[in-house]
């Protein structure tokens, strides 16, 4: 089974009181398959990443391998053993 690794930062870090870690996801699963993979290690982030519906939270946004995935590729998006998703809280302002 693949590994991915994955690091937390601002907010999701105080939730879960780690910085990174790596999770083992099962072969050909996707971006989204990950996150509840997180979820699931840490149930503490249910209600912070996902709405009522089950789906991410505006306000978050993932990255995979340093590059901005946008939401509609997050379960057509394989992983692969290595790789590195980190799922931001992005901040808006002006």
């Amino acid at each position: 089974m693949p590994k991915a690794r994955t690091r937390y930062f601002s907010m999701l870090r105080q939730f879960i009181g780690i910085a990174a870690e790596e999770i083992e996801v099962p072969e050909n699963s996707t971006l989204n398959d990950f996150i509840l993979s997180v979820v699931k290690k840490h149930e503490a982030l249910r209600n912070v990443l996902f709405n009522k519906e089950g789906k991410l939270r505006e306000g978050f946004a993932v990255a995979y391998n340093a590059e901005m995935i946008p939401r509609t590729k997050l379960n057509s998006r394989r992983l692969r053993d290595g790789d590195e998703v980190i799922i931001l809280w992005s901040i808006g302002g002006g």
